[in-house]
């Protein structure tokens, strides 16, 4: 998860893709599982005996936990990030809100000045 810069300064979150995310999350715990490794997985253990099939599957079982753990605290903070954004774009609508509502009231108490006088 990345943050963009808009012209007028604002942030705006940018979410990877389901491979990225995916990727980036099973890079750190089993890189024989990120997805450009998926498929050549069969060929590169073609002569594995039954015995080594069961324990990497074993050991990539156990990666897809490490993976799931990592994901549940990946979407936790995505949605700190998500909430983060939320509060700073209602902060900005509420300032722009108190500037349009102070230049009416400038406005209104400049015509009650001009007609009283």
């Amino acid at each position: 998860m990345s943050t963009q810069t808009t012209t007028t300064g604002h942030q705006i979150l940018s979410v990877p893709s389901g491979d990225e995310i995916y990727d980036a999350l099973m890079s750190k715990i089993e890189m024989e599982l990120i997805t450009v490794n998926l498929p050549m997985l069969d060929e590169q253990y073609a002569d594995e005996t039954p015995d080594e099939r069961k324990a990497r599957y074993e050991r990539y079982q156990r990666a897809y936990e490490q993976y799931d753990l990592a994901f549940a605290e990946w979407i936790k903070t995505f949605h700190l990030a998500v909430e983060a954004c939320r509060r700073e774009v209602m902060k900005m609508a509420e300032e722009k809100d108190r500037v349009a509502d102070a230049v009416a009231m400038n406005a209104l108490e400049a015509a009650f000045e001009t007609a009283t006088v």
